[in-house]
């Protein structure tokens, strides 16, 4: 059971990574191509567009990432000076304000794409609804991210507890 919980979850950073990836790719190229075109003299009205959008996805894609990589911005000078239960304590306490946060946009995020779905974008003429998916997607997976990263933290601290290691 464990190994299929590691498989899921491994399919889910390889998910991460390779969208961010593919629209970190789209972002650098039409940020050079946009370059190249002015510099030509015929700017192209469509690039900027593109990398805009393409920022706004890794910027969304990002964050159930820097959940699981746990590089997010947190109190790390506060939590780095408790030890022991406080250190346990204060980090469960922020999991569920990030939680809770977390749920809420998710909730206005879906609210949002469905007031937002007849519009469209001015250069690409697409529906923005493909641009702002982005948010309940990133919003539900770092949902689903502080889960696992809560799960990990009551084992840790079981583990600690116990005096075993991990």
């Amino acid at each position: 059971m464990e190994m299929i919980k590691k498989n899921k979850f491994n399919l889910l950073n390889k998910l991460e990574e390779s969208i961010a990836k593919v629209f970190m790719l789209i972002l650098l190229t039409n940020i050079f191509l946009q370059v190249v075109t002015r510099l030509l003299g015929f700017p192209l009205s469509f690039t900027e567009e593109i990398s805009r959008f393409s920022y706004i996805w890794i910027t969304f894609i990002g964050i159930p990432y820097t959940i699981h990589a746990d590089i997010n911005i947190r109190f790390t000078l506060v939590i780095g000076r408790l030890t022991g239960k406080f250190r346990y304590v204060f980090e469960m306490l922020l999991r569920i304000l990030e939680f809770a946060l977390m749920s809420f946009l998710l909730y206005w995020s879906i609210r949002y794409c469905s007031f937002m779905a007849g519009v469209r974008s001015p250069a690409l003429e697409i529906s923005v609804l493909w641009v702002y998916a982005c948010l309940p997607i990133g919003f539900a997976l770092a949902i689903v991210r502080l889960v696992q990263s809560s799960i990990k933290n009551i084992r840790i601290f079981k583990c600690d507890r116990s005096g075993g290691g991990v």
